[in-house]
């Protein structure tokens, strides 16, 4: 889903970016794996956590 909310004069040069450079991005394949990102990401999400105000 991409969802466009600016007040823009040009909406069809807003949808040419998406059809230029954001959908050539996607793929079908899986990303190599990145082991040092994945640490960091799992540090990062261990570090997180909800205030729920009790």
């Amino acid at each position: 889903m991409i969802a466009i909310t600016a007040d823009c004069r040009d909406m069809q040069g807003q949808l040419n970016v998406v059809w230029e450079k954001l959908l050539p991005a996607f793929s079908d394949s899986s990303l190599p794996e990145n082991t040092e990102a994945e640490a960091e990401l799992r540090s990062t999400l261990e570090g997180l956590h909800v205030d729920t105000g009790r």
